[in-house]
């Protein structure tokens, strides 16, 4: 992705083309369309590992909360239920993850991430490093670290209001 001085960007790696980048203004649009490109960048990085970010999302929560439930997955995703069983299927099909206990009449699905589905997120982490770098890289360290807090603070803000909503 480069930007241009204007805030768009170009990114060769996902379909190319300028974004819709604001020129100026607040800095929440600018977030807002960087999340996008960046995405977008990712979502790239990750196909040829066969994961998307949802999938890539589902295997992180269930490997730092084995007990998440399916609605659980679905709700910090953003996306419904049945959207995250078929997201559930598909890491099943692809070895990924394995259910820990049967399923239906109300017992609720245990998931456990196989080996497969560790080194995938392993992986993937590989990539998002690279992409950090190839998007990053050219910034000084320190200027790095500073952008790296600034969104931590301001991640932790918006997860805090959503808690209290």
């Amino acid at each position: 992705m480069t930007l241009t001085p204007d805030g768009s960007a170009n990114s060769p790696t996902a379909g190319g083309g300028r974004s819709a980048a604001p020129a100026q203004g607040e800095p929440i649009l600018l977030i807002a369309a960087l999340g996008r490109q960046v995405r977008a960048e990712l979502e790239v990085a990750l196909a040829p590992l066969g994961l998307t970010m949802r999938h890539l999302g589902a295997l992180g929560h269930l490997s730092r909360n084995p007990e998440a439930s399916i609605s659980e997955l679905a709700r910090r995703a953003g996306v419904s239920v049945p959207s995250m069983h078929a997201t559930i299927r598909r890491l099943e099909q692809d070895g990924r993850i394995e259910r820990a206990s049967p399923t239906g009449r109300g017992n609720t699905a245990r998931l456990r991430v196989t080996e497969k589905g560790r080194q995938a997120v392993a992986d993937a982490r590989e990539r998002a490093a690279e992409l950090d770098e190839l998007l990053l890289g050219a910034l000084p360290a320190e200027t790095r670290k500073t952008l790296v807090s600034v969104l931590r603070r301001t991640a932790e803000e918006i997860n805090g209001r959503a808690r209290d909503a």
